[in-house]
């Protein structure tokens, strides 16, 4: 499912789901949809709770490292990006996109120090 909603451009992240219809903005190939901050932030949130050792919470870093570029000067997230083109396609600031961000990094902070703790 991640390979199907992956948005395959320069901008990344991922759809909300395939050939998601809302304010889609291009029919390139290389993305089913436009890609959402909270969605890609889902994958993240997964990666986090999968996370077997502090080495694999690297891959959520990146998530969130990918949403930290994607904010607006002012640091506000919109819902959805153009994704050829990275401006906001939607909404922006979206409650829901602030939410997803702040609970994805407690969880990290959260499961890396429960990693810390188990190596230590």
């Amino acid at each position: 499912m991640v390979r199907r909603l992956a948005v395959r451009t320069d901008v990344g992240g991922f759809a909300r789901y395939e050939r998601d219809p809302f304010l889609c903005v291009t029919d390139d190939a290389r993305a089913f949809g436009n890609p959402w901050i909270p969605c890609t932030l889902w994958l993240a949130q997964y990666r986090i709770k999968a996370a077997r050792s502090p080495a694999d919470l690297e891959a959520a870093g990146e998530v969130l490292d990918w949403a930290t570029r994607r904010a607006r000067p002012s640091g506000l997230l919109p819902e959805q990006l153009h994704p050829l083109g990275e401006e906001q396609v939607s909404v922006c600031p979206l409650s829901w996109s602030h939410a997803e961000f702040v609970i994805t990094v407690c969880d990290y902070l959260e499961r890396r120090r429960e990693l810390a703790s188990r190596s230590s």
